[in-house]
């Protein structure tokens, strides 16, 4: 007699994938939060814009120019997108009674950040199915781009997450075909529109091209356009107020109240930015661009890039796989998520080719970047699937090396990224720390009560020590206030500040690194007296 043992898994499989799915989505979050006040260290220029107009919204109604809730911001004259500043002066309401700190200025970016994470693995899981969106899920939490874009309050930053969600949700509408669906999906590609100005052209033409082969291979038209009628009316209605800003710059008309909302006429209006003749000189870096790093460092690393140097042929592969998938269904008239991909992907290199002003660079394309990362699991899928057809245990082999060397480049990305990079030594183009810090050791002191002078722009010291904005010359100078020099205690520097510094009556803070204004202090004899954080603080 034979007794056959029943094996037994310890757990069921459901949960062991739900164990795993959510081990890598803490990975993420770790990613995201750890040290978030401190790396990158200091605040990047458009961040304390964004803060400081997002905090005196929360406590006064108005932009740092006076202006009522301004559906496009002014920042420094060529404007910024609204939406990380509504959402985040929401954060200083709610959680920071009427304060901003650095914590609440990078939330929003985070939390919509781990949203897209979800709506990403929800994406793989319906293209390739569960054990790939295992993978996905794996290298969404690890691959460094995801961490970089989402660490500090870049406004630009949140187009690659909101679109991710707005296509998640537009997929879910296109596959079971309900109204509120489509009424949910219009809604977020309107507050999408508010992400990034270069969404206006790139997510309308993505939309219509979609709802055009939806028409196109529909059985029953009249329900298809009743369908996404539920889904146009919400996005007509969110970006009416920027289709009228977008008349009063280009056809230099005067700005108005819109309700509550400000329909902002711009000091340096750049839709002359976008133009064909940036082509030529685009075509030559945007594949640099998005497979390797650009000129800033807050952007991605020499020895990491953009997804890690291994992901980069993978992503050419998955690119030739899915467009001939895409083809593929197209020709037979199937819906296809990938297909919509491959458009997002197609949409915004066009869209980055015609990018003029200082040139291309990663914050400028990241509406490319998960339909990017939707071809590395393409590639990746695709290489394997060949490899099994020869040998199954090799391919499982080679698998098994690659995530390790995911693994361990992932490894070595995190400990340059907190403990290098995120370093106070380790100061950065267009970053800067608030004054808080050395104000209060100047209090501490008992020199607070003279005049101050700083080296960076007045954006920091106004935002460090939460100046409301009718105190600022912002209303009276507009965005240029480098010159200004009759408000309170602070001033920009002049040659009147070495003299004044000199004879006892100012205080002059400037950055370690600014060795220029280090040694006209020293020609003069004024000494360092101590460093605060990235500052070093000079008096007699």
């Amino acid at each position: 007699m034979k007794i056959q043992m029943a094996s037994r898994r310890i757990l069921p499989e459901n949960v062991v994938y739900g164990i795993m799915i959510a081990f890598c989505f803490w990975i993420a979050v770790f990613m995201r939060l750890y040290h978030i006040e401190t790396v990158p260290y200091g605040v990047h220029i458009d961040e304390a814009g964004m803060g400081y107009d997002a905090w005196c919204m929360a406590n006064y109604g108005v932009d740092r120019f006076q202006m009522s809730y301004p559906v496009y911001l002014t920042n420094f004259g060529g404007g910024q997108s609204s939406l990380y500043a509504f959402l985040c002066m929401l954060l200083i309401k709610i959680f920071g009674n009427g304060h901003v700190n650095l914590l609440l200025m990078r939330l929003p970016g985070i939390i919509i950040s781990l949203l897209a994470y979800w709506a990403g693995v929800y994406a793989i899981r319906e293209a390739y199915g569960k054990k790939w969106a295992l993978v996905g899920a794996f290298l969404l939490a690890v691959l460094p781009y995801f961490t970089m874009q989402c660490r500090f309050g870049l406004d630009c930053n949140l187009l690659v997450n909101m679109l991710t969600i707005s296509i998640v949700f537009l997929w879910n509408a296109l596959s079971k075909e309900k109204k509120p669906l489509f009424l949910g999906a219009g809604i977020l590609w309107g507050l999408t529109y508010y992400t990034y100005s270069i969404s206006y052209l790139s997510n309308t033409g993505i939309l219509f091209c979609i709802f055009l082969y939806r028409l196109v291979i529909s059985k029953n038209k009249k329900k298809t356009i009743v369908n996404w009628s539920f889904l146009f009316l919400p996005v007509l209605i969110l970006a009416l107020p920027l289709v009228l800003m977008l008349f009063v710059n280009q056809f230099d008309l005067n700005q108005f109240q819109l309700g509550m909302l400000t329909i902002t006429k711009l000091p340096e209006y750049r839709a002359g930015e976008i133009s064909f003749s940036n082509v030529t000189n685009n075509l030559s870096q945007i594949f640099q661009v998005i497979f390797f790093k650009d000129w800033l460092p807050y952007n991605a690393f020499d020895r990491y890039y953009t997804m890690y140097p291994i992901s980069i042929p993978f992503i050419i592969i998955g690119l030739a796989v899915s467009l001939t998938e895409a083809i593929r269904m197209i020709k037979k008239r199937e819906n296809s998520l990938i297909a919509i991909w491959i458009l997002v992907f197609i949409c915004y290199l066009c869209m980055g080719l015609l990018i003029g002003g200082d040139g291309i660079n990663v914050n400028k394309m990241n509406g490319i970047f998960f339909s990017q990362f939707f071809l590395l699991i393409s590639g990746l899928r695709h290489f394997i699937k060949v490899m099994a057809k020869k040998s199954f245990y090799c391919a499982r082999g080679v698998f098994g090396l690659l995530m390790i060397s995911y693994l361990v480049a992932f490894c070595s990305f995190s400990r340059y990224y907190f403990e290098e990079y995120g370093s106070p030594a380790h100061t950065q183009i267009l970053f800067a720390d608030t004054y808080d810090e050395v104000i209060k050791e100047l209090g501490n002191r008992n020199m607070d009560c003279k005049t101050i002078y700083i080296d960076q722009d007045l954006i920091y010291y106004f935002l460090g020590q939460e100046i409301p904005p009718f105190d600022t010359p912002y209303k009276i100078t507009g965005p240029n206030v480098y010159e200004y020099q009759s408000i309170a205690t602070w001033y920009y520097f002049g040659d009147k500040a070495f003299e004044d510094v000199y004879t006892g009556k100012a205080i002059f803070i400037c950055q370690a690194e600014n060795a220029i204004v280090r040694d006209m202090l020293m020609e003069r004899g004024i000494t360092e007296q101590f460093t605060c954080g990235m500052y070093v603080c000079y008096y007699m």
